[in-house]
């Protein structure tokens, strides 16, 4: 019997799309934001009490009339979708508005209790209106709210009161802070007309009123607004963005400082901030294919010493374009934004820019822009430059764009068959598929812009010769012995030669490299000892060599396993940690590696039954271990080990010195020097201090500037020093090089505001967990990476290097050490540890 279909009701339609519409305290404050500013409003003040689950945003803008208030909750449910702000029919974008859909208020007034005080410029009084649910409490003059001026104040109380688990769900109050301030920059950068004020009601009534507010005055452009809210520092000498083409429109600024974090990265759609997508990815592609992150200053305006940090674009960008062009309907934020010309690869953009076919997408637009700004300021090479200004013209490629893992072996520079020379034969298949290379056809230059062009070096006066498709150059000489143009071409010689097509060809012309050298240059070699000539090619069977390997690492297995794939029979096998720990050491191989011979009877039974399928138990496997990623890999959990678990200690609730992290402390404290946002966020957030505390790393109380009493955006200097008082014990000598803490700040609060490190979830382990094995490597998802990659730094440093030589009980005493910790087969830059060679020693 089918089930009858029956209508839902209208309370619960209403219910269900007012908990997609609104879904956290800053979506709230978000959407009542936006309608301020909708309205004309130049001064926007927001409030929360995240505790008390409240909000309020007051605003100088046209407000609502007493018959437009009077239709919010009037009639249940039907106020729902009716709105003031223009559209265009069978469009799903506003023309000028941020929204035109008319469920903001109704979706406030479903999920808690809602309460708007308005007063429009020709009336004399102010009205207000409470709703909660589908009834209206009151409609009447403004009791709390009243106001001389036309204007609007929306309050919401008890958000989310009939969904307990969204509250549950919620991001803690102080995240909820720190979400509803950046919401409130990310607007006033779009909006520098606009002066915005941000206010922490329940900080307010513990210490005193305006305890934590944040003031944003009026500015008169987005840089100056930008300035203001983080400093000049990150934007004293920019390229300013003011472009048109069409229909699309950019205005904004690219700063020829670099920052450690993508915090400082905007870029709206007719001024409305959108989540990192494809375009900000774009431009990271884009900045990381030329010179920037090299050649890029500081905050301080200085070059940093090679090495140090990444370095990533500043840039604030504000792009119009045509309703019909984009969709921002796909979610309630509508911050996530798709378009209607959609490209799947960057170098598409470039191209198709570059020869002209297509000048008119919001990708293009945005390429021609950024690749101005590394052309003026000399961030792109020569041949780079040389090849971006020819006319480029894509034909279909004979190779497909993706290519498989499996293919990826035959861009190694190797040539095709045998290791030795020996031809390939189908008796014999390898792990790596042969493939004819074909002649690249991605790429064809016209009118011969390609040719090789003179450049004079000012300093020297020498002229070189310069290929603008590679970047090779050449020095001219005065006279080539009328061979000039000969040399000059074969050394420019275009088109793609494959690697792989470089076989040896003496095998098949002579029997060795010393069949045609003179009796002059023989004798000259018998002569000379130091520089004797080469030795004459040995002929070495390849049958019965050892094959070559694909490794598959499963890197980060909790047995410690790691799978290896042997070429000619393309079996399967596994070194357990547990095999690793009785291997038996033979020595030291090259002074690069130590040899090891696992016995597969050694591991578990598990092990053993799957070796015993694929080959015999008394075939043994004999394996090389790189000896410095060995020792990192000690070394490196030798290090994190004894700070996580002081970091998993110190979240538990534990006071003991002893097992809390090892620290240093400093006297007097070490002052470090941060931008002034920087500053305010570490000293205004105490979930910051308390993640950098427990990690050792602790600052000076200070009560002068510890608090955020009016802080008005624009009124300090551009740096603060913060007092360091105490860091890791294990990072003692790094942290006091060069700048390395302040890159250490730098980089935490750049993963904070990013929200790669989380600290509204940090962990409160149990003693249990502490004292199990490898129970320190939870620790790690809070860990900042700029703190691992120090102790990453520090432990390749200290570790064995090649050619360093190890005695026997040396090498067992590093495999043994190995075995034990957590991934004996990957080092702290992820490479392999270990290379298995499959082979049947007993039958070798």
């Amino acid at each position: 019997m089918d089930a009858e279909i029956e209508k839902l009701d209208t309370s619960t339609q209403s219910h269900i799309r007012s908990t997609q519409i609104l879904t956290s305290l800053p979506q709230i404050v978000s959407e009542l934001l936006q309608n301020a500013l909708d309205a004309g409003a130049t001064s926007v003040e927001i409030s929360i009490d995240a505790q008390e689950w409240l909000c309020w945003v007051k605003d100088n803008g046209h407000g609502i009339g007493k018959n437009n208030l009077d239709s919010i909750g009037r009639d249940g449910y039907a106020g729902r979708y009716s709105t003031s702000k223009s559209y265009a029919q069978n469009l799903m974008n506003a023309e000028s508005t941020f929204g035109f859909r008319g469920e903001v208020l109704a979706s406030a007034a479903d999920i808690g209790c809602l309460e708007i005080s308005s007063r429009i410029s020709q009336s004399k009084e102010t009205w207000a209106t409470i709703v909660k649910g589908a009834k209206r409490l009151y409609f009447g003059p403004a009791i709390r709210w009243r106001r001389e001026t036309p204007g609007t104040v929306v309050c919401v109380r008890d958000a989310f009161y009939n969904l307990p688990v969204r509250r549950n769900s919620h991001p803690s109050p102080a995240k909820t802070w720190d979400l509803v301030r950046q919401e409130a920059e990310r607007y006033a950068l779009v909006f520098p007309e606009v002066s915005f004020s941000v206010e922490d009601l329940h900080q307010s009534k513990q210490v005193a009123p305006g305890e934590k507010l944040l003031r944003i005055p009026k500015a008169q452009s987005t840089l100056a607004a930008f300035r203001r809210l983080y400093g000049r520092a990150l934007a004293e000498n920019v390229e300013e963005i003011s472009a048109s083409i069409e229909t699309l429109r950019m205005d904004g600024f690219i700063s020829l400082a670099s920052s450690g974090s993508r915090s400082y990265q905007y870029i709206f759609i007719n001024r409305r901030p959108t989540e990192r997508n494809e375009l900000h990815r774009a431009v990271d592609s884009w900045f990381s294919q030329s010179t920037f992150g090299r050649m890029a200053l500081n905050e301080a305006g200085e070059q940093d010493l090679p090495g140090s940090a990444e370095k990533r674009p500043v840039y604030c960008l504000n792009i119009r374009i045509p309703p019909s062009d984009i969709d921002n309907c796909l979610e309630p934020s509508k911050s996530t934004v798709h378009f209607k010309v959609r490209l799947w690869h960057w170098s598409e953009v470039q191209e198709l820019t570059d020869s002209g076919q297509d000048q008119s997408s919001v990708f293009s637009f945005l390429y021609s822009i950024v690749h101005g700004f590394l052309e003026k300021h000399g961030f792109l090479s020569r041949a780079r430059l040389s090849m971006d200004r020819a006319r480029i013209l894509p034909v279909k490629a004979d190779v497909p764009r993706k290519r498989r893992r499996a293919d990826s072996a035959d861009d190694s520079g190797f040539m095709e068959g045998d290791v030795f020379g020996q031809p390939s034969s189908s008796d014999h298949p390898t792990s790596i598929h042969r493939r004819e290379s074909t002649p690249s056809k991605l790429v064809v230059s016209i009118g011969g812009e390609n040719e090789p062009f003179t450049w004079i070096d000012p300093n020297t006066g020498e002229t070189f010769i310069i290929d603008p498709r590679t970047g090779n150059s050449l020095k001219q000489r005065t006279h080539f012995g009328g061979r000039d143009a000969e040399d000059t071409q074969n050394y420019f010689a275009y088109g793609t030669t494959d690697r792989r097509s470089m076989k040896r060809r003496d095998a098949d012309t002579a029997t060795g490299p010393t069949a045609d050298i003179p009796d002059w240059l023989s004798l000259a070699g018998q002569m000379n000892e130091a520089y004797p000539r080469a030795e004459k090619r040995l002929n070495v069977p390849s049958a019965g060599l050892v094959p070559v390997i694909q490794l598959k690492a499963r890197l980060a297995s909790p047995e410690g396993t790691r799978p290896c794939e042997a070429g000619f029979k393309s079996r399967s096998e596994q070194i357990s940690r547990q095999q690793l720990l009785h291997a038996r050491v033979i020595g030291q191989v090259d002074r690069k590696f130590v040899g090891c011979v696992v016995n597969p009877q050694s591991g578990t039974p598990s092990l053993i039954s799957e070796s015993a399928n694929n080959r015999s138990t008394s075939a043994e496997t004999l394996i090389l271990v790189d000896q410095h990623a060995a020792d990192e890999r000690i070394r490196v959990e030798g290090f994190l080990g004894p700070l996580c678990l002081g970091f998993l200690y110190s979240r538990s609730g534990g006071t003991d010195p002893k097992e809390a992290t090892p620290i240093t402390r400093f006297t007097p404290p070490y002052p470090i020097l941060l931008a002034r946002h920087e500053a305010s966020l570490l000293k205004g957030n105490a979930g910051i201090r308390d993640l950098l505390r427990c990690w050792g790393i602790s600052l000076q109380d200070d009560p002068a500037k510890g608090s955020d009493r009016d802080s008005s955006i624009g009124s300090n200097g551009d740096f603060e020093q913060v007092f360091v008082t105490s860091i890791p014990e294990v990072l003692n000598d790094k942290l006091r090089q060069n700048n390395e803490l302040q890159a250490l700040f730098k980089g935490t609060l750049g993963e904070i505001q990013s929200g790669t490190l989380l600290i509204d979830t940090l962990p409160i382990p149990s003693r249990q967990a502490l004292a199990s094995k490898h129970g320190w490597l939870p620790a790690l998802r809070w860990c900042p990476r700029s703190l691992v990659e120090l102790i990453n730094s520090k432990a390749c440093r200290g570790a064995i290097m090649f050619n360093d030589e190890l005695s026997r009980e040396q090498c067992e005493r590093l495999i043994s050490q190995l075995a034990l910790t957590a991934f004996p087969f990957q080092c702290a830059h992820g490479r392999f540890v270990s290379t298995p060679l499959f082979v049947d020693l007993h039958h070798s």
